[in-house]
């Protein structure tokens, strides 16, 4: 009787995982039509809103450095998800990563929100299978102009993915008995979320 019991729960968190690689898989399909757009462009180059002289590709870090302090200093300070989003297409050349990293980003996001909703009950087959549809639930407009646009997704849809992750540690791992170790992991999970917001200027 256990031994069935193990086995079925066994067999539903197979399922489980099974529902989110379908997920990703799916937003690999999706994002395989996702090109640059618009401002896209500019940050994949450095040259949106400033020429730091770099041509192309032909750029390294301490140039990204020096982009991001002119953008923090005359534009917004939604740099830290810009900072990735430029690494990324820079290591891949192009689209490569930043799709493979988006569509991961997306699924852990989903995943979070089962998680959550899950809470301390067993796996389900039907909620993990109503978080991943939800996905369809999301206008087009806000897909189109908030997801499958890189540089707004950078700023808008990342940040929500460190911030579920940030609430799952939050749960699990509130009674850890090293207090400043939670705290120095929660940081680095709801510093992102909450850095990306425009400067001031007064």
């Amino acid at each position: 009787m256990m031994e069935n019991r193990l086995a079925k729960i066994e067999r539903t968190t197979l399922f489980v995982r099974l529902i989110f690689i379908a997920f990703f898989v799916y937003q690999m399909i999706q994002h395989s039509l996702v090109w640059f757009y618009h401002d896209d462009f500019g940050y994949a180059v450095l040259h949106y809103g400033n020429d730091v002289g770099t041509m192309g590709f032909d750029y390294g870090l301490g140039d990204i450095l020096n982009y991001l302090h002119w953008h923090y200093m005359n534009w917004g300070g939604r740099v830290l998800f810009f900072f990735l989003q430029i690494v990324l297409i820079r290591l891949g050349e192009g689209l490569t990563l930043i799709r493979i990293f988006q569509a991961f980003l997306l699924t852990v996001m989903m995943y979070g929100t089962y998680r959550i909703a899950r809470g301390k009950k067993k796996d389900s087959i039907l909620l993990a299978l109503t978080a991943a549809l939800l996905w369809g639930s999301i206008s087009i407009y806000v897909i189109r102009d908030g997801v499958y646009w890189f540089s707004a997704s950078s700023i808008y849809t990342w940040p929500v993915c460190f911030l579920l992750l940030g609430i799952l540690v939050l749960k699990r791992y509130i009674s850890v008995p090293s207090p400043w170790l939670r705290q120095i992991l929660l940081f680095l999970l709801f510093f992102p979320p909450v850095f990306p917001r425009n400067r001031q200027r007064y």
